[in-house]
């Protein structure tokens, strides 16, 4: 409880995947999450980095749709 006090009001974020989990011999789970989640690409996004990547850096993250040519986003709203 003490270590809860010391962060409250401290803020951050928190990220969930969209999984589907299969066979272990199909892997064990795919990930449909298409939100940077690591340090590397969180710093590259708010740089101004062009995303979804083109190369899956954390391919451990097993996400299946990131490196598609399409994105599956929306465009963003005109300003």
């Amino acid at each position: 409880a003490d270590l809860v006090q010391e962060y409250r009001g401290f803020g951050g974020v928190r990220l969930e995947d969209v999984v589907v989990v299969t066979r272990k011999e199909n892997g064990g789970c795919i990930n449909f999450t298409l939100c940077p989640r690591t340090v590397s690409e969180v710093e590259h996004v708010m740089k101004g980095g062009k995303w979804p990547p083109t190369v899956d850096e954390a391919p451990e993250l097993r996400r299946l749709k990131l490196t598609d040519p399409i994105s599956p986003l929306p465009p963003p709203p005109s300003a």
